[in-house]
């Protein structure tokens, strides 16, 4: 979010309804809410995820280890992704780091390692898959689960701060 604080705003999954039918999710949702997820990550470590997981998928075959080790990693490194950005951020604005680690974006740190988490269990190919309880269908409840989960707590926690890296002032980043 931007110095000047805007409420988040937040997307529902949309549904199919027929009438006297259950409501389903649709593939458009399951896409909608992976994009809102997507926008507490660091651009650069989706990007090179998917370009580290494309060079270790071998397509017709399970996942290996290799993009067990891949993913540990970028999920350590979104963290700090995101405490680098913030930095980058004040001093494109020319403000001082804090000198308490208090004042650090932890709510950001925190909901964009949990996207991050949530967004590699649900792809295609995910490690995951080597795992005897992992169904796609579990992706998907974990997807929207978990981007509401973190649509609200972003909500409710994210203070107003600098903008991100490569951010212009005065935008924030929404889900739409």
């Amino acid at each position: 979010m931007a110095a000047n604080h805007t409420p988040r705003r937040t997307r529902s999954a949309t549904v199919d309804r027929q009438p006297g039918a259950t409501p389903v999710i649709n593939a458009s949702s399951i896409t909608d809410l992976g994009k809102a997820c997507l926008v507490y990550i660091p651009t650069e470590i989706v990007t090179l995820y998917v370009v580290g997981t494309s060079a270790l998928n071998t397509p017709g075959s399970p996942p290996a280890g290799g993009q067990w080790l891949l993913m540990i990693v970028f999920l350590a490194l979104t963290p700090i992704a995101v405490w680098v950005s913030w930095l980058a951020g004040l001093r494109a604005q020319r403000k001082d780091r804090p000198r308490r680690v208090a004042e650090w974006p932890w709510v950001s740190i925190l909901l964009a390692t949990l996207a991050f988490a949530i967004w590699a269990f649900t792809l295609p190919g995910t490690p995951y898959e080597t795992v005897s309880w992992y169904r796609p269908q579990v992706g998907s409840v974990v997807l929207v689960v978990g981007t509401i989960v973190i649509g609200y707590i972003g909500a409710v926690f994210e203070s107003p701060k600098p903008p991100l890296l490569g951010e212009p002032d005065g935008q924030s980043r929404q889900a739409g």
